[in-house]
C-alpha cells in the first residue's frame, strides 16, 4: 500500500509488515521499521480505515482451510 511516499509491504511468509521510505522519485527506498503482531498468520494485503491499518490472514497451506475462521487483525495507528 502506498500512502505518500511511505510503502507498507506486507511479507506474508514472515507475518510482517515492512514500512519503506521512498526517495522523492519513489524509485528507490530504505526499510524505517517493521510492524509484526502474534495474530498476523501468513497475511495477504493492508488498507487504511479510520487511521487504523488492517491486514486480512489467509488460510494457506491449512490441512483443513474450511475449519479456519477468516481473521483481520487490526495493526493499530501507524
Amino acid at each position: 500500500m502506498l500512502e505518500g511516499r511511505t510503502l507498507y509491504v506486507v511479507q506474508n511468509n514472515f507475518n510482517r509488515v515492512e514500512v519503506v521510505k521512498l526517495a522523492g522519485d519513489l524509485g528507490s527506498g530504505v526499510v524505517d521499521h517493521l510492524i509484526t503482531n502474534p495474530n498476523l498468520v501468513v497475511p495477504t494485503t493492508i488498507t487504511r480505515v479510520s487511521g487504523r491499518l488492517y491486514v486480512p490472514n489467509s488460510r494457506f497451506g491449512a490441512a483443513t482451510p474450511d475449519a479456519i475462521p477468516y481473521q483481520v487483525v487490526n495493526l493499530g495507528k501507524e
